[in-house]
């Protein structure tokens, strides 16, 4: 064999032992970097679900800004009225005062991590420690709105009031099963006004 043809030969060879162990090695690398990418993803998924599953306890008591559960339902914009439970405290913890002993029930509600947000949001807030029965709670207590909050949640307020009186009323409307449903509509302001012939705007249900 020429020596030509067998340097090209060699040339050839080394070239694609070259190639090979390249992309044997980009593999690794992008299989490294897949295992690392689906680990970060596992682990974000699990902190996330993780901080949706976290309580945040909020201070309920007559005497403070949120004196009620409806209260806070109007703070913290809850669909409806939250429940509490109650803790004998024997000692509270509060950036203001310290650390003092007291003998007092302290009722507390548990919201979720965009529950409590909207709360922060809204409010002026500070974290107190309550001591309790052998066991010590962070609890969240309101302070006062932030300018411009309570307009906005009062305007919130009265949007959902409207539309549950909307749902209630077409809730209320009697329609026979098998007939045909007719609802008036008044053509003035467009709310349903009953059932029946009339002179506003019609619509036929087949049912």
């Amino acid at each position: 064999m020429p020596d030509d043809l067998r340097l090209a030969l060699a040339k050839s060879k080394f070239k694609r032992r070259v190639f090979e162990e390249f992309k044997r090695r980009n593999l690794e690398e992008e299989e490294k970097h897949r295992d690392k990418w689906h680990r970060a993803l596992k682990t974000c998924s699990e902190r996330r679900t993780a901080l949706k599953n976290l309580k945040f306890p909020v201070v309920i008591q007559p005497d403070a800004f949120i004196s009620s559960p409806r209260k806070l339902r109007e703070v913290a914009d809850l669909p409806s009225l939250p429940s509490t439970y109650t803790v004998s405290a024997t000692g509270i913890t509060s950036p203001a005062s310290g650390t003092k002993s007291i003998e007092q029930e302290i009722d507390l509600c548990q919201l979720n991590s965009e529950q409590i947000a909207r709360v922060h949001d809204a409010t002026f807030t500070e974290n107190i420690m309550i001591w309790a029965k052998e066991q010590e709670i962070v609890a969240v207590v309101a302070i006062r709105y932030k300018d411009g909050a309570e307009d906005k949640l009062v305007t919130n307020t009265k949007r959902k009031a409207d539309e549950d009186e909307d749902e209630n009323r077409l809730s209320s409307l009697p329609i026979r099963e098998g007939k045909k449903a007719r609802m008036v509509i008044n053509e003035h302001n467009g709310i349903i006004e009953g059932t029946g012939e009339a002179d506003g705007s019609e619509m036929d249900l087949d049912m």
